[in-house]
């Protein structure tokens, strides 16, 4: 149900399904892909919504799903979320240059 929902581009009612499922990774696959339509359209709170239903391990050790956990709050402000996203910007110990955000792998 939930794949036939994603193919329909009933993005938000499969996440939905997937969650009831208890899917995390499916789910974490739809954030991956569509965390930027998200932030586009301004529907933080969605997106914040999705991401806490993931294990923070999880969200913590994926670089993308850090990422769309960590913006909304950037957003809306807060000298914190640079403290955070640091250590998945660093390449090879070094900081990474201004704007390249291509030092991760997954990035």
């Amino acid at each position: 149900m939930a794949r036939a929902l994603w193919e329909n581009r009933r993005h938000e009612a499969a996440l939905k399904c997937y969650d009831l499922g208890g899917d995390i990774d499916q789910m974490a696959r739809i954030i991956r892909i569509k965390g930027s339509d998200y932030l586009i359209r301004e529907n933080l709170s969605s997106l914040e919504k999705w991401i806490s239903r993931l294990p923070e391990k999880q969200v913590g050790t994926d670089p993308w799903l850090t990422f769309f956990s960590i913006i909304p709050h950037r957003i809306k402000g807060g000298r914190k979320t640079l403290t955070d996203l640091k250590p998945h910007f660093l390449c090879s110990g070094r900081p990474m240059i201004s704007g390249a955000c291509c030092c991760h792998p997954d990035f």
